[in-house]
């Protein structure tokens, strides 16, 4: 019933695959490294990398070119920007900072005299209580002891 398959039939396996790709990889290098080897086409390449970089370098001058007539920013007026962004919110969070200091010392010098507030109506208290409930002669006793300790 079933035909067997002749191994010209038989699909590409990976391990096929897998050995065409070790050979050629090691084709590719043994031709690479007789280039290298060859003194005249380092000469060339070098070149050629020389060449490579003025023509980049003179078309990055063409772009700033361009675009400062049609006023479009270039990436070195990009990076200004993002370098100014950078500098401005480290300024923020500079005054953020002083801000928040000056508020604590705000609020620290609130409670403060609020205490002072409280210790003097309760003093102010305390005298009138004496003066109602003592004798003109406790009365004067009691207000020199009290001058004696804010002295102190």
């Amino acid at each position: 019933m079933g035909k067997k398959r002749k191994k010209k039939d038989q699909p590409i396996s990976i391990e096929m695959i897998k050995q065409l790709g070790i050979k050629s990889e090691k084709h590719l290098n043994q031709f690479i490294h007789k280039w290298l080897d060859d003194p005249e086409i380092v000469k060339l390449i070098n070149n050629g990398c020389k060449q490579h970089v003025r023509l980049l370098k003179l078309i990055q001058e063409y772009v700033d070119i361009v675009a400062l007539h049609l006023n479009i920013p270039t990436k070195d007026d990009v990076a200004n920007v993002a370098k100014i962004a950078i500098q401005v919110e480290e300024k923020l969070d500079c005054l953020e900072d002083k801000i928040l200091a000056v508020v604590d010392d705000k609020l620290k010098h609130n409670k403060k005299r609020k205490k002072r507030r409280i210790g003097k109506n309760h003093l102010r208290e305390q005298l009138l209580h004496s003066i109602i409930s003592h004798s003109p002669d406790d009365l004067t006793k009691y207000l020199l002891e009290q001058l004696k300790e804010r002295k102190r």
